[in-house]
């Protein structure tokens, strides 16, 4: 198989499923009694895998289950609320004006209500404070240190003994005032009114306003995928969009982005000579600098595909179902989240598999995958690791995944640690120093798993995400082929103020419909034609670039300038003039 086809595979892979299969290919349509959901779904993933063919992604963000859970909550009428407080209060001092108005004209309103009307207003207030009173109780503020009462008590000690008892004294009393304020909180997190209302406006002006999509197409054969990730926001008086086309293109070996976005930053920031060199071009990244060996984009692939096929033989048979299209009128609030066309596009399918994981049974899988993908290539360019970089090593014990399970190794025990008297090269920002930190974020998640078991001292079904529920995900299956995804996530509450307007988390539905016929798909359609494919006479080479800039920054007179970037690339642009530098003192 060819670098440019095990890419594609590569990318098309993680893109419909985040699984992998170790199936034979198949391109009949077997019944459900027939074959097991998850030999069927392996078996129409990869026959899908091999042709090309567009997509459309939309996101879904709903707070659905909060407002729900709000309109459902037991409210207690008998002890009043703020809100109850400032709407009695306003009401009866708004009726109390136009009565006034009626009598006087509406002039010298304010003089006339404080001579005929004093004790109506006073009876106001004192009904607004007796409710406030009411809902606060006798915590009304943050109360300070009595330091009358502490030194009449400690007047006998002296100075260090004085010092000791104040700072326990003063802890004790911060300790106790947080503690009056969660109080507070709680009693105000109560006004279920409010807290509707502001879940009605959040869910009106924001997540019903915003959208979020990439639409693109997959053409393994050719050796590209294109994608073109969008937001907007559309609001009465408010229309906001912003996209960014990508083009990865194998056979070239780097991936094009659309040079607009970018032109205007590096032009105001960095190369105040750009002037419009970069309109209507594309920016070429080479997936490869010179920075690493020649295979490791080919390796890196194979090990990537392995990664998934293990993480997918982990996953349990029982996860995988299949099921109706009236079945997913059960799934919480499904229905109300997606389009009326989409969700009619999922029951109209004749075949559909689900797949639920267990918190446990994801983060094994995950866990599974980052193991088997960076111990594939470390062990292959050991020079890649962290360490190496770092100078020094971080571990001896590695784990290896076979069928699915995992075996512990100790490798190198008897290898002496680096000499301690080397000095690790400054890293340079190229693509070695970035597929260093790829693998080091792969050996942190490993790492992570294994901590949150020791940390809890607990076993794996303990290990997932903090809202305790599943990963769900459904696959709609026609003529042998992914025909949608719908994936459903929930978004952790993060923040005191979040937790404390809501314990329910929002919800996530992820739907992508794959159109088998990728030529429907105009991905870059909004640009000229002679564009929308990237070649070397429209777009720029930024390794060229990035040369023929830095070049321009020697040559220049801003130090300030030349010392970030001698920084960032590690080059000689700095030209020895580093001690001429003066920074001002903050």
């Amino acid at each position: 198989m060819t670098l440019q086809k095990m890419t594609c595979l590569m990318v098309g892979a993680s893109f419909l499923t985040a699984c992998a299969t170790t199936s034979p290919i198949t391109h009949d349509n077997p019944t459900p009694s027939a074959m097991s959901a998850k030999d069927s779904l392996a078996s129409a993933v990869k026959s899908q895998l091999y042709h090309s063919f567009g997509y459309q992604t939309d996101v879904y963000v709903s707070n659905h289950a909060h407002r729900d859970e709000l309109a459902n909550a037991p409210q207690d009428d008998s002890v009043p609320t703020e809100n109850d407080c400032n709407k009695t209060h306003d009401d009866a001092y708004v009726a109390l004006l136009k009565k006034a108005r009626d009598e006087q004209g509406g002039k010298k309103l304010d003089e006339y209500l404080k001579k005929n009307y004093s004790q109506e207003q006073q009876a106001i207030k004192s009904a607004y404070q007796t409710c406030m009173t009411a809902v606060i109780g006798d915590k009304d503020g943050y109360e300070p240190f009595d330091f009358d009462a502490f030194y009449q008590q400690y007047h006998a000690l002296n100075a260090d003994e004085k010092a000791q008892a104040f700072l326990a004294d003063t802890a004790a009393h911060v300790v106790a005032q947080m503690a009056i304020d969660e109080v507070e909180n709680d009693e105000n997190s109560t006004d279920h009114a409010l807290n509707a209302k502001k879940a009605e406006l959040l869910n009106a002006y924001l997540l019903q306003s915003g959208r979020v999509s990439v639409m693109g197409s997959y053409h393994p054969l050719k050796g590209y995928m294109t994608a073109l990730p969008s937001v907007q926001y559309n609001a009465k008086n408010l229309h906001f969009s912003v996209n960014q086309p990508i083009h990865i293109d194998i056979k070239a070996g780097g991936i094009y982005l659309w040079a607009d976005n970018f032109a205007l930053a590096n032009s105001q920031f960095l190369d105040k000579n750009l002037g419009d060199k970069w309109q209507n071009k594309w920016l070429f990244l080479p997936l490869n600098d010179g920075s690493l060996p020649d295979d490791f984009i080919k390796d890196l692939t194979q090990a990537y595909l392995t990664a998934k096929k293990e993480s997918f033989l982990v996953t349990p048979n029982e996860s995988f179902d299949w099921v109706s299209a009236d079945s997913l009128k059960g799934v919480p609030f499904l229905v109300d989240n997606l389009p009326q066309a989409t969700f009619a596009t999922m029951t109209a399918t004749p075949r559909i598999i689900k797949n639920e994981l267990s918190a446990k049974d994801k983060a094994y899988r995950d866990y599974v995958f980052a193991e088997v993908l960076y111990n594939t290539i470390i062990k292959k360019y050991p020079d890649l690791a962290l360490e190496q970089l770092l100078g020094y090593d971080l571990q001896t014990m590695e784990r290896d995944i076979v069928d699915g399970e995992s075996v512990v190794t100790v490798r190198n025990a008897d290898k002496p640690q680096n000499d301690e008297s080397a000095t690790p090269q400054e890293p340079k920002i190229n693509a070695r120093f970035f597929a260093v930190m790829f693998l080091s974020n792969l050996n942190q998640q490993v790492q992570s798993y294994y901590h949150s078991l020791d940390e809890q001292n607990a076993t794996q079904d303990d290990v997932g995400n903090d809202t305790g529920t599943p990963s769900l995900v459904y696959y709609g299956i026609d003529g042998g082929k992914v025909s949608w995804v719908s994936q459903r996530y929930y978004l952790k509450n993060q923040g005191r103020l979040t937790k404390k307007l809501s314990d329910v988390p929002m919800m996530v539905d992820v739907f992508t419909k794959i159109h088998q016929d990728a030529s429907q798909t105009k991905t870059f359609a909004r640009l000229p034609s002679h564009l929308q494919t990237p070649n070397a006479s429209n777009s720029i080479n930024l390794l060229d670039y990035k040369d023929e800039f830095l070049k321009n920054i020697q040559s220049g007179n801003d130090k300030y300038l030349q010392t970030l970037m001698g920084l960032v690339f590690g080059t000689d642009v700095l030209d020895g003039d580093v001690e001429e530098l003066e920074f001002d003192e903050p």
